[in-house]
């Protein structure tokens, strides 16, 4: 969790917008049939600039292969390039692994799209990949294992027709189901 003072505010600022658009609703006679659904698509971990894994130059020998996109997540367009030789240099990088798109995890359930570059870096958590480490990243990244509890979401239900408890892990592909259901379009 981060208790940075910008967090605390930006969770102050969405609290009292609910807050606000709860009172509307209650004025309005609308409360008590209102259903809320607060989700989030992930969730985040603290990268301190301490933590950022230089990749610079990892890449030299083979120049027509370029990075694609880095992070907590990096992937790396072969262009031509041999897969073994970048292989064999991103190997090197600490706290990160690397793998080929058809080797990737199953469990990760990413790399089967064209636009997927041909190797994929995943960084530890808390760690980020960059070719440009005078370039400051940002200090909370998504895109870490998705089994890692930072990279869980949020979700709240309550409301009209919402029993209360507690849930343990839902997808967040599950919510569409749970919203046409309320909303009467399905019923399961």
């Amino acid at each position: 969790r981060d208790s940075s003072q910008a967090v605390q505010d930006s969770i102050k600022k969405v609290d009292d917008s609910i807050g606000e658009l709860s009172k509307e609703l209650k004025r309005l006679g609308l409360l008590e049939r209102t259903t809320w659904i607060i989700v989030s698509d992930h969730g985040m971990a603290s990268s301190p600039v301490e933590k950022v894994v230089s990749a610079q130059g990892l890449l030299a020998n083979f120049p027509a292969a370029r990075w694609e996109w880095l992070g907590a997540l990096a992937g790396v367009r072969l262009n031509g390039a041999s897969s073994e030789g970048v292989m064999q240099a991103l190997s090197t990088l600490p706290h990160a692994s690397c793998w080929p798109k058809a080797d990737l995890p199953k469990r990760y359930r990413f790399g089967t799209h064209r636009r997927i570059p041909e190797i994929v870096c995943l960084a530890e958590v808390g760690y980020s990949l960059t070719d440009n480490p005078a370039r400051k990243g940002p200090l909370g990244q998504h895109g870490y294992d998705p089994e890692d509890l930072s990279m869980h979401g949020l979700l709240i239900v309550a409301g009209h027709r919402i029993q209360s408890g507690t849930l343990g892990l839902v997808n967040n592909l599950e919510i569409y189901g749970l919203m046409c259901r309320l909303l009467s379009l399905i019923h399961i």
